[in-house]
């Protein structure tokens, strides 16, 4: 990969500003609860691996484009999640396939050439740190997160760090290099990686900048929480990452919809995100419905870089259910 990798830079190639994809498949097929705990991996260490994942060696002025590589849905709960993979729609709690523009894709459908597509990672071949071998690590990494979701032996730690995961956009943007530092060494703990892979992944942690919310445009897909059944909340102004979890959980209870959980502006023309930004009512799309707090879509319809398709064509009030 080095040698290849060193050839793209000799004839002038440039991808700190591109994507980076790398494909994930094993021998053997992955059961749905298998994946759903993948999926908690990449929840639980979702700040970390967007540093791991931003373009090795910039001083912080060049970044991975989230409007790409969107964090993961908030996961399902594995418990209630087919641990065999009968027919396709035991695959239906597994982040959606359809969420092209996601850090990590699961394109599995229970068949022969399931996938994952690993795109957080930037397309950087190299050119800022010199060593384009950072490809083979970010490979290991990827396969290794895969891997983990297969262990039983971790599940119970990954229950324990769901109920604090570690999310894009929050404590991560004042964090300090110490905590930096043991958030690493607790996600390698979890890996099935070697001594040497653990080297090389702190030497891309070294090489790294944690990602930083600066554009609020860009940013958009770290200021909403994309959920299962493709539904979206998007936290109240101000809202803690404690109070944004609880919510996450709470409203993975209507399993039949696609909700878009929101507050409105005060003229009504849109909804508001939680650092103050609004998004107007073009920016969602016709066929939604927002009312004091919850919006139903009728058709589907574009969240900024977070797609959300419509199974049931209902509209509902909040004041219907509480």
């Amino acid at each position: 990969m080095e040698k290849l990798l060193s050839a793209v830079r000799r004839q002038g190639g440039f991808g700190s500003e591109s994507g980076g994809h790398i494909n994930v498949s094993f021998d053997w097929p992955l059961t749905p609860r298998e994946y759903v705990r993948v999926a908690q991996v990449a929840k639980a260490f979702e700040a970390l691996l967007f540093r791991l994942g931003n373009v090795a060696g910039s001083d912080g002025s060049q970044q991975r484009k989230v409007g790409y590589a969107a964090p993961v849905s908030f996961p399902s709960d594995p418990y209630t999640v087919d641990d065999i993979g009968e027919d396709d729609d035991s695959y239906d709690p597994v982040p959606d396939p359809g969420d092209k523009q996601t850090a990590v894709r699961f394109e599995v459908f229970g068949a022969e050439g399931d996938r994952l597509e690993f795109r957080v990672w930037a397309g950087d071949a190299g050119e800022l740190t010199g060593n384009p071998a950072l490809w083979q690590v970010r490979a290991e990494l990827s396969a290794a997160m895969m891997l983990a979701g297969t262990d039983p032996g971790i599940y119970r730690e990954l229950d324990r760090l769901m109920g604090d995961p570690d999310l894009l956009g929050y404590d991560d943007q004042t964090r300090d290099e110490e905590v930096w530092l043991e958030k690493l060494a607790e996600f390698l703990e979890l890996l099935p990686l070697s001594e040497a892979g653990q080297a090389q992944v702190v030497q891309l942690f070294a090489w790294t900048r944690p990602w930083k919310l600066s554009d609020p445009v860009e940013g958009y897909p770290a200021l909403v929480v994309s959920l299962p059944q493709q539904s979206v909340l998007s936290p109240a102004l101000g809202a803690s990452k404690k109070q944004v979890v609880a919510q996450a959980h709470s409203y993975q209870l209507y399993k039949d919809a696609s909700l878009v959980m929101a507050r409105m502006t005060s003229d009504g023309s849109g909804i508001r995100l939680r650092n103050g930004q609004a998004i107007g009512s073009s920016q969602i799309g016709s066929g939604t419905s927002v009312s004091d707090g919850i919006a139903i879509c009728g058709r589907c319809w574009r969240f900024p870089a977070l797609p959300l398709r419509c199974r049931q064509r209902w509209s509902m009030s909040l004041k219907d259910r509480y």
